[in-house]
């Protein structure tokens, strides 16, 4: 068994268990989850990191002023508390300026500094006593005009973003007798200079990370605004969490083989534009590109096997990625936003494309899905309005494609129709289940033809769709109250049919009748088809209308509708220019006897119509009759024909053989032209005056019948 996970934003949250045995039939289960949809919690609790520094420090200068705990010396008042016999600092005031903590206040060594200096502007030079032991979280937060500073060899804990937002800070020096960190060219390392710790918020321009680095500390390089570019060595193998966040001229990175890239690394480096990663990188953790706009193109090598939760969130700028073919996991959200993709291709590796993983990938209009994968969410491509077409690798042992819609292995439930697929479908007579949000936010599509072998139709399958009409062939199935939106459409059904009656639903019901939805015109007594109101589906042309026989089908009379099979009555002798014009549902239709002439690309691009039989009728054939009519195997011209227009039959790329009578008297440019599987154009033996001309269009393959 294998799990399609139907987590929806929200409430509505349920998984379907699908059988894929291949015999046809399908079972449906639904669990309501405990929890809902789990939300990027980590942003909060990194806001939550950022207020408590800021928090500590109004709720310490509070408790110093309630005490009375403060000293004052030549560089301005220092609030303090006491603890275990030593001091903490935890604000001061004063003129700013260049400025020297004191090492001693009331007999008692000064070990730590909690954010004396948060958000001070007029402080621009600190010296720190060999005494201090602890520089805290955001100690030095914001103070725009320090310059330099020097850590002494007592410092043996530096805080989160001790020294982030400062403008003016272009290096931080720490004394070489520190046994716990160390300096290069101003730049904060542990001891042993394998761990980068700190860069100074100030500094500008480009950034070579030394060869002795295997990781980045978490916030290293956090909001840096005069970064523009990174190197990183071979040797790194971990990036720290939120390590480059907001360094807004951050343009390029390079990253070494062999490094995990962590949580929020890059998060709103909005001009990032060139990310390469090495071969050996084993992780992209969550966040880690969110809202890089500006990043256009981006290959994941073959040694990452996760791409986690909103990596590439908002990054609208991204046209081109290559999923490296050892990634098994794309996580929620992963590509949300995404704008600028056109198209994807998922490797075999990957088993899993989690909730929203393409969400609002507006321009994607094409998906191939490899064969490894065995959960697809169903809301991973919602909102992708150009998604044209999901194609499934045939040793997909769990999903299955048929025209660009996504189905489960036996065919039995319609798991996902693209949103921005066109016109009317036909779903195959296999299906029995349309399962919950299959057809969510198909905007483009006109016309549904439900065949008699559905059973059930989940909640929300055609949710947000636009108006269109449901063509039920068989009886009425199972409806969950929310599967069919309400809005202008109608349902229509076949007489004979039951369960009408009862049938709940927020649209009407109404009995189908095609005929009634034909349009014409009466000239000389005689009736030409002209239009056709009704949605699509089987269609059968009666033989008279009002008494009057039926001779034409006129011009564009079907034009681009989705009919699906056509019964034409022994009453017509023309069909008319376009007639059935882009009918690409079209499979099979009638001509019968009576017809004499086939206009002008009267069935151009039915692409569905495998067969045609032209009957002993017909004079004519038009230019561009049946061009474009890929699902064309063979063709059969009689004897009666004396005209085939030019390219009548151009691009009928599944036509392998054609057989030509003897009444014919001229062949049009092209009429044969791009049929790609045409092995032989067999001429009645005749009619050899064309075989020269029709050497010329295709060499060596006519022969004499």
């Amino acid at each position: 068994m294998i799990k399609l996970n139907l987590s929806r934003l929200g409430s509505r949250n349920t998984k379907l268990t699908i059988p894929h045995d291949g015999n046809g039939t399908c079972e449906m289960s639904s669990k309501q989850p405990s929890c809902p949809r789990e939300l990027p919690v980590r942003l909060g609790s990194l806001c939550a990191a950022r207020l408590l520094p800021l928090l500590l420090l109004l709720l310490l200068m509070s408790r110093a002023a309630v005490l009375g705990q403060s000293y004052t010396d030549n560089y301005g008042t220092w609030g303090y508390e006491s603890t275990n016999g030593t001091i903490v600092i935890t604000h001061y005031t004063g003129p700013g300026g260049s400025v020297t903590i004191p090492g001693i206040i009331d007999g008692l060594t000064v070990a730590g500094i909690y954010a004396p200096f948060y958000g001070n502007s007029t402080v621009t030079n600190v010296t720190l006593p060999q005494s201090i032991t602890s520089i805290g979280n955001s100690a030095f937060y914001g103070c725009s005009g320090l310059a330099g500073i020097t850590i002494p060899s007592s410092v043996t804990n530096i805080g989160v973003e001790a020294f982030a937002n400062c403008a003016a800070l272009t290096r931080i020096d720490v004394d070489a007798y520190n046994p716990f960190y160390s300096s290069v060219d101003g730049v904060v390392f542990d001891k042993s200079q394998d761990r980068l710790i700190f860069y100074p918020y100030g500094r500008s321009g480009n950034y070579t990370i030394p060869f002795s680095v295997t990781s980045l500390g978490d916030s290293a390089f956090y909001g840096c605004p005069g970064l523009t570019g990174v190197t990183l060595p071979i040797t790194v193998t971990n990036i720290g969490n939120l390590a480059f966040c907001a360094c807004p001229g951050l343009t390029s990175v390079t990253v070494g083989g062999g490094a995990s890239i962590e949580y929020g690394a890059f998060y709103n480096c909005y001009e990032l534009a060139s990310v390469t990663i090495g071969n050996g990188a084993i992780g992209i953790g969550d966040s880690a590109f969110y809202n890089c706009y500006r990043l256009a193109a981006l290959k994941i090598p073959d040694t990452v096997t996760n791409i986690g939760n909103y990596v590439f969130y908002g990054c609208r700028g991204l046209s081109s990625v290559t999923i490296g073919n050892s990634v098994t996991t794309i996580g929620d959200s992963a590509f949300f936003g995404c704008s600028g993709l056109t198209n994807i291709s998922i490797p075999s590796s990957l088993n899993n494309i989690s909730n929203s993983a393409f969400d609002w990938c507006n321009n994607l209009t094409n998906v191939t899905i490899a064969k490894g994968v065995t959960s697809i969410n169903v809301q991973a491509f919602v909102n992708c309005v150009s998604l044209s077409a999901i194609t499934v690798d045939a040793l997909n042992a769990v999903y299955s494609s048929v025209d660009g819609v996504l189905f489960n292995k036996s065919k039995c439930m319609l798991i996902l129709y693209p949103p921005g697929k066109r016109g009317v479908y036909s779903i195959p007579a296999s299906v029995t289940i349309i399962a919950g949000w299959a057809f969510e936010n198909c905007q483009s599509q006109s016309n549904m033809i439900i065949p008699a072998s559905v059973t059930s139709i989940e909640a929300e399958a055609f949710a947000n769709c636009r108006s269109q009409n449901y063509i039920f062939l068989g009886n009425a199935p199972a409806v969950d109250p929310s599967a069919l939106p309400a809005g202008n459409a109608t349902i229509y059904y076949l007489a004979g049919t039951s369960g009408w009656t009862t049938f709940s639903s927020r649209l009407p019901t109404s009995l189908w009748d095609s005929q009634s939805q034909l349009a014409y015109t009466i000239t000389n007594a005689t009736i030409t088809i002209t239009g056709y109101t009704g949605a699509g589906g089987p269609v059968t042309i009666p033989p008279t209308i009002i008494h009057l026989p039926v001779t034409t089908i006129g011009a564009d009379a079907f034009f681009e509708l989705g009919l699906t099979s056509l019964m034409i009555p022994n009453s017509v002798t023309s069909i008319g220019d376009q007639a059935f014009f882009v009918c690409s549902g079209l499979t099979n239709v009638t001509i019968p006897y009576s017809v004499t002439n086939i206009g002008v690309g009267a069935f151009a691009s039915c692409r569905g119509l495998t067969s045609v039989a032209i009957p002993g009728s017909v004079a004519s054939i038009g230019d561009q009759a049946f061009n474009g009519c890929s699902g064309l195997a063979s063709i059969t011209i009689p004897n009666s024909v004396t005209s085939i227009g030019g390219a009548a039959f151009s691009y009928c790329t599944s036509l392998t053989n054609i057989l030509i009578g003897n009444g014919v008297t001229n062949i049009g440019d092209q009429a044969f032209s791009f049929c790609s599987d045409l092995t032989a154009i067999m001429l009645d033996a005749l009619n050899p005056s064309y075989e020269r001309a029709l050497e010329k269009e295709i060499s060596g393959k006519v022969i004499f019948a």
